[in-house]
């Protein structure tokens, strides 16, 4: 949708914040098209379907995570 620019390295954020802050016109189209959007939906709404996305992933993959065992401490696992 071209809503939002996504940087793998600091070269690349620095490339997206120049053009977020650079011609007035395109800012002006593009936070209308940004504007739009976001009156179609909430915060909640976008957790929501990040979250469906998220368990979805872990269903396909089961992952083991280290969980700490009580006072104790000792190190354990548990699957999701």
């Amino acid at each position: 949708m071209g809503l939002v620019q996504i940087a793998a390295n600091a070269d690349e954020f620095i490339s997206a914040i120049e053009n977020a802050l650079g011609d007035d016109a395109t800012n002006d189209e593009w936070r209308q098209r940004v504007d739009k959007f976001l009156a179609q939906t909430s915060w909640d709404e976008t957790w929501e379907r990040m979250s469906a996305i998220i368990d979805q992933v872990l269903e396909r993959k089961q992952i083991t995570v280290p969980l700490l065992d009580g006072p104790t401490q000792q190190l354990g696992a548990a699957t999701y």
